[in-house]
């Protein structure tokens, strides 16, 4: 009996110890790395290095396909200047006391990179939810950031942040409109590209899949009016 318990301990330890050198040797699922941190710390970097140019580059063409009006002080990296801090600048400056009421064409001047922020988004929105390219990949996650995060943030930021040497302000005052009007339709937008930040973040960070809710905001505009138009999926 006892030379039986003797065996039989024997088997089981060896049955054990087997069984925990096999496991050791499994293939353990690591955990990917996404890296995510180093997107959000880039992504400043990358606002105020290449997007600040952009939109202060949206201006200066705007400004050079209107005939009334010449490109001066094109300063597109934040500077001071006459006691204000200012990110970027680009003037206007009117060919002659006639081309001076052109206002609408002013208003178009500084409207120019709320339209180039929302044609930026729309396009990297685009890109990434048709998968077109892989949104979990660097690429995409970097165009996520690059191409929705920071314009989302420039438009949004120019939109509320109206003091009278602001885009907003300017175009509030070109246009003849209220000046909150221009911020109550910049903060609609703004929300709207919230929800469309929150579906890209799933898609780049969590793979997410699924029938998603979508938005497509399309800029549009004339020599008289400005608006956007929004369609949605359910």
């Amino acid at each position: 009996m006892r030379k039986k318990m003797l065996l039989t301990a024997i088997f089981l330890q060896a049955f054990c110890v087997q069984s925990a050198m096999a496991d050791h040797k499994k293939p353990k699922a690591e955990k990917t790395k996404d890296h995510k941190t180093w997107y959000f710390v880039a992504a400043p970097l990358y606002y105020l290095g290449v997007h600040i140019p952009l939109h202060e580059s949206g201006h200066a063409l705007a400004i050079g396909l209107n005939p009334n009006y010449s490109l001066d002080n094109f300063q597109p990296y934040p500077h001071f200047g006459n006691g204000h801090f200012y990110f970027g600048s680009a003037d206007a400056v009117c060919k002659s006391k006639e081309a001076c009421a052109d206002k609408t064409g002013l208003g178009v001047i500084f409207l120019a990179p709320y339209m180039t922020d929302m044609e930026i988004f729309a396009v990297s929105n685009w890109l990434l939810s048709t998968e077109r390219i892989n949104p979990t990949s660097v690429a995409g996650r970097a165009l996520y950031f690059a191409g929705m995060v920071v314009p989302w943030w420039d438009f949004s930021f120019n939109a509320v942040w109206a003091n009278d040497i602001s885009d907003a302000a300017q175009i509030a005052r070109n246009f003849e409109i209220p000046r909150w009007s221009v911020m109550a339709i910049g903060t609609s937008v703004s929300a709207l590209g919230v929800w469309q930040l929150w579906s890209g973040y799933k898609r780049a960070f969590h793979s997410y899949k699924g029938n998603e809710s979508g938005v497509v905001i399309t800029p549009m505009h004339d020599s008289g009016k400005i608006g956007v138009s929004v369609g949605m999926r359910f």
